[in-house]
C-alpha cells in the first residue's frame, strides 16, 4: 500500500483519520450536490464508473445514496 505523500490526488480529500488531503485542482468537499447539478437522486442507485479515489462514491453515499462502483 502506497503512502499518501506518494499518491498524486487531483482534489482535495478528507480521510476518516482526520487528515487531510489539499489536492491540485480541484476541492469538491461541500459541494456534492452543485457538481451533481442539484438533480434529485433520492431513493436512487448511483454507478461511479471509473471512481479513481472514489470520492464521489463515498460521498454519494454518505448523502443516502445506494452506490456501486466499478
Amino acid at each position: 500500500m502506497p503512502s499518501r505523500d506518494d499518491c498524486d490526488l487531483y482534489h482535495c480529500i478528507s480521510f476518516p483519520d482526520g487528515e487531510a488531503n489539499d489536492g491540485i485542482h480541484w476541492d469538491l468537499r461541500g459541494c456534492f450536490e452543485r457538481y451533481i447539478g442539484g438533480i434529485n437522486v433520492a431513493g436512487k442507485t448511483a454507478l461511479d464508473v471509473g471512481t479513481a479515489s472514489g470520492f464521489l462514491a463515498f460521498t454519494a453515499e454518505q448523502n443516502g445514496r445506494c452506490v456501486s462502483p466499478r
